[in-house]
């Protein structure tokens, strides 16, 4: 028998009041964690009513992009691309597979799989298969 251990990550990120820096929770190449935090201190030294409201809302948000560059990482380690690369791929397969069997304009086609029009999906159409889209028509 055959037992799967997957491995529990836990993140605790409390706040008390008194002064803090940002600790090095991962990777923040974008430096929005870092921001972040300096807004979380500057709020620290406010007065109003809803300042408890926005220091929650910030907080979320620097979990929420600590889950992001985790993701990121821990994707890119286990398939050696980054998210969108393969999500790239998987909309310009579904946008072939589109070509090949529905009579859909190229536009709708885009649209369809998450392009902002049928040039760009035209572009990286080209750039993965090396071939027009119109390729597939035929």
């Amino acid at each position: 028998m055959l037992v799967s251990v997957r491995k529990l990550e836990l993140t605790f990120l409390g706040y008390r009041g008194g002064s803090f820096t940002a600790p090095s929770l991962c990777h923040d190449a974008t430096g929005k964690i870092r921001v972040l935090f300096q807004w979380l201190r500057e709020e620290q030294s406010s007065s109003y009513a809803e300042k408890g409201e926005v220091m929650d809302v910030i907080l979320g948000t620097i979990l929420a992009e600590i889950r992001r560059a985790h993701f990121i990482l821990t994707h890119k380690a286990a398939s050696g691309k980054m998210p969108m690369a393969d999500l790239r791929l998987l909309r310009v397969e579904t946008a072939r597979d589109q070509l090949i069997t529905a009579v859909l304009p190229l536009k709708a086609i885009a649209g369809a799989t998450g392009f902002c029009d049928e040039y760009h999906l035209s572009r990286v159409f080209r750039k993965h298969y090396q071939v027009p889209s119109g390729y597939f028509r035929k």
